[in-house]
């Protein structure tokens, strides 16, 4: 996906050709979309890849002489493989929350990519993201996960969310201005 991809072909003509008129099929050539069109002589068109992941990918060219009789052929059959990261968003918790140590912190999010989010690795720092220290790796995209907050008392907590495709595309959202608070034990008079 995205990527450029120059078609080339071999054409010709008794008198003189004229135009070349290219297409792209992501279903065997069950359907084709118009790409461009260049000077038929000039035997290279490129073009960027659209989205959508297939293994089914075809382009077709059409040359037509200056009398405007024409020739097609199609390529054989090729994949387009995914590059189209994930989207990932963090819910709650949101700036300014507080939590107790050995409290719970509800981390909701929503992913989505083109074809699947495979996991999710949630992070917390409490030195402005020099460290990160791990929550959980490879958690399944159920959008929430429960975390017994830990003894790593701060102001400044960071909480880092990021999601990964089957290819390994990610996208990563930070959450910051949270805190984690000490809980004093409390005596009963």
């Amino acid at each position: 996906e995205y990527d450029l991809i120059t078609v080339t072909w071999d054409a010709s003509d008794n008198i003189e050709l004229d135009s070349a008129f290219i297409w792209y099929s992501m279903n065997g050539g069950g359907q084709f979309v118009y790409i461009g069109d260049t000077i038929a002589s000039g035997s290279e068109y490129s073009f960027q890849i659209p989205q959508g992941v297939t293994d089914q990918a075809m382009i077709r060219v059409r040359v037509s002489d200056l009398a405007q009789n024409t020739a097609t052929d199609s390529s054989s059959l090729f994949s387009v493989t995914d590059n189209t990261p994930p989207s990932v968003a963090i819910n709650s918790p949101i700036e300014g929350d507080r939590f107790d140590i050995d409290g719970i912190m509800d981390i909701n999010w929503s992913a989505t990519d083109n074809v699947s989010v495979t996991g999710l690795d949630i992070y917390y720092s409490v030195d402005q993201g020099a460290s990160w220290n791990e929550i959980v790796s490879n958690v399944p995209n159920t959008g929430s996960f429960q975390w017994t907050v830990v003894d790593d008392p701060s102001d400044n907590v960071l909480l880092q969310v990021t999601a990964f495709d089957d290819v390994d595309l990610s996208d990563m959202e930070i959450v910051d201005g949270l805190a984690i608070d000490i809980v004093y034990p409390k005596v009963i008079e």
